[in-house]
């Protein structure tokens, strides 16, 4: 079972927190993400020397295990021109790992092959290293050497909860255009244990006449058009800090596709064929792009990315895919689909039984694995969107948005009702998707004012996506009791600490994201007590 722990970084010239709560482990402000290439400093693998720097889009590590975890990089010389710039060959990637982050201490080594029809994408997944320890790690190709990244394994699966502790960083909603990535400065300078991404890495549509930058590519329907897409973020030097800073989780939403797809149905109601071709590319992309295990590589317009994630006995993630076996959104009007509007009352195919958010099998692998024994202190379930019912009313009716759990109110009572019955320990839901930040009471029955609580909700606001109506977000705070903390007047991330007897959150509001050196600061703070579901503001 895959984990990660609290191990000391050696000391080094840390960019300290405005808060003063930076702790000696994040001491360290190593050459990672810069995007510049390194003389080669260690043995170059045999093949074809490269006229030009093929790290531009930089380094990233994910899904660490007690044994290792996953290192990602791409040869993209030219990143934002179909090819990336490369000879149509394969090319061999060596990759090292370090004790030191002088890369001295040398403890593996390996050697793959980046191939053009992975658009030279590498997955390289070392194992056998020590459980529970901070690494650094570098590609060499082509006479080049990467930067150098930071990375950890988990803690062995046994680890005691007492023992451990876990600082995150939880993002979502980065579009490009929007604004600058302020925001992952600030996640690289905190130098968390894990980033969780939930969803919407990329954008496929621009941001209109309010764009800070611009992409000068079209909307994408190809794979060389998706490749392109994802190499234009990757290109953001304060992206490359984020991911090179340790490892990070990651599901998507919709916007790695297209705006509000369900399954096969695509927003403008397209042949479900020819949208299946459009998903296979931008699902192929994505994974190219990725720090993700060589089990999630798609096959066609299908891609496995739920799973479990452990840390030792203290966490246990549960990455969920809300939009690849959803039913399409209920009571659309003819021609197109995607989320809309509605009544509850007069849409009955809402209260279907058969609708699902997750899909069968994704429900079925997460019900069996909730009751699993000996368990951990803290449950995460990792999703796109807001769990906490936000219907409201509309000149006089009822409404909810069909896009989010409101449009699935069936499998939400499923879900709440499993954590329930499972008596699973401390669950907490993640999402992102509504570009606001909200600190929620899950209850069984939100109608019912007795009715128990079953989890605590965090949902991160928007690292740049626009801001939602803040009318609109405080109108459901005033309707929902359930709700302990709404905030929608700054982009930013939540940053999250959990230990054995609680978790504590931070909501990080970005000043203005037409700034790259922004600054970020401290909105609220909030905290879960063990055995007490629902955020309280601190």
């Amino acid at each position: 079972m895959p984990d990660f722990v609290d191990v000391p970084l050696p000391a080094g010239g840390a960019q300290a927190s405005p808060e003063g709560n930076v702790r000696g482990r994040r001491a360290t402000l190593f050459a990672i993400g810069t995007g510049l290439a390194l003389p080669m400093l260690a043995r170059a693998a045999s093949g074809p020397r490269l006229a030009e720097d093929p790290f531009t889009l930089g380094v990233a590590s994910g899904y660490p295990h007690p044994g290792g975890m996953v290192l990602w990089t791409r040869l993209a010389p030219r990143p934002v021109e179909p090819g990336g710039g490369m000879p149509a060959q394969g090319v061999p990637v060596e990759y090292t790992v370090a004790e030191d982050d002088a890369m001295r201490r040398v403890v593996a080594r390996g050697t793959v092959t980046a191939r053009p029809e992975n658009a030279h994408a590498v997955h390289a997944e070392p194992d056998g290293l020590a459980a529970g320890r901070w690494y650094w790690y570098r590609f060499t190709a082509g006479g080049w050497a990467s930067p150098i990244g930071r990375t950890r394994t988990a803690p062995p699966a046994e680890a005691a909860a007492a023992g451990l502790s876990l600082d995150l960083a939880i993002a979502s909603c980065q579009q490009y255009e929007a604004g600058y990535y302020a925001a992952y400065r600030r996640i690289a300078a905190d130098a968390p244990d894990l980033v969780v991404h939930l969803g919407d890495y990329i954008y496929e549509g621009g941001a209109g006449p309010s764009a800070v930058r611009r992409i000068p590519e079209p909307v994408p329907m190809t794979l060389d058009e998706y490749r392109v897409r994802h190499a234009r973020y990757r290109l953001d030097p304060d992206l490359q800090r984020a991911h090179a800073a340790c490892p990070w989780l990651l599901t998507w939403d919709d916007h790695e596709v297209e705006n509000d797809y369900a399954a096969s149905r695509s927003q403008n109601d397209d042949p479900p064929g020819w949208f299946m071709e459009r998903r296979a590319a931008a699902y192929r992309a994505y994974y190219e792009h990725m720090p993700m295990p060589r089990r999630m590589l798609p096959m066609g317009p299908y891609m496995r990315l739920h799973t479990e994630v452990w840390h030792g006995r203290l966490a246990r993630f549960f990455m969920l895919d809300g939009r690849q076996y959803r039913t399409p959104q209920a009571c659309t009007p003819p021609g197109r689909g995607g989320g809309v509007p509605t009544d509850p009352g007069r849409c009955a195919e809402l209260h279907d039984t058969a609708r699902t958010f997750l899909g069968q099998q994704q429900r079925d692998w997460l019900f069996a694995r909730l009751p699993v024994r000996p368990e951990a202190q803290w449950n995460v379930l990792c999703q796109q969107t807001l769990m906490q019912p936000a219907g409201l009313t509309w000149q006089g009716l009822p409404w909810v948005h069909t896009d989010g759990w409101d449009g699935y109110p069936v499998e939400r009572a499923r879900l709440l009702a499993a954590l329930a019955d499972a008596r699973v320990a401390n669950p907490v839901v993640l999402g992102g998707d509504v570009h606001a930040f909200y600190a929620c009471a899950l209850k069984q029955d939100n109608a019912d004012p007795n009715s128990p609580v079953v989890a605590s909700e965090f949902v991160c606001g928007a690292v740049t996506s626009p801001l939602p109506s803040a009318r609109y977000v405080q109108r459901v705070a005033e309707v929902h009791p359930a709700v302990r903390y709404t905030h929608t007047d700054k982009r930013g991330y939540l940053r999250m600490r959990i230990s054995a007897t609680r978790l504590n959150a931070e909501v990080m509001g970005v000043t203005d994201v037409r700034r790259a050196d922004s600054p970020v600061e401290v909105l609220a703070r909030l905290e879960v007590a063990t055995g007490r579901p629902g955020p309280v503001v601190v």
